[in-house]
């Protein structure tokens, strides 16, 4: 089998910088698939930060309302670490 392992870095600074860097990783894919999965990518990033933004406002707001404290301990999602990270962690 001629199987190609890739494990690329791929900056997000932006959709042309993901999109440009796709292409020269994956000549073999056309330029319009590559641009359409990166625009439905884009999108889901977005509404990923938005959700996690309304999740934030709401408990700003009910700390407002209650007058109450929290902690905040923000993490690194584990997706984004590789696999064989958080599996020597267990």
């Amino acid at each position: 089998l001629d199987i190609r392992f890739a494990c690329p870095f791929v900056a997000f600074t932006s959709k042309d910088t993901v999109e440009k860097q796709l292409v020269d990783l994956y000549p073999g894919i056309q330029g319009n698939e590559i641009r359409a999965a990166v625009n439905a990518g884009w999108e889901e990033l977005e509404r990923c930060r938005q959700a996690v933004y309304d999740e934030g406002q709401k408990v700003l707001d009910y700390l407002e309302k209650t007058a109450d404290t929290a902690s905040s301990l923000p993490d690194v999602p584990t997706t984004l670490i590789p696999r064989s990270i958080t599996e020597s962690r267990n």
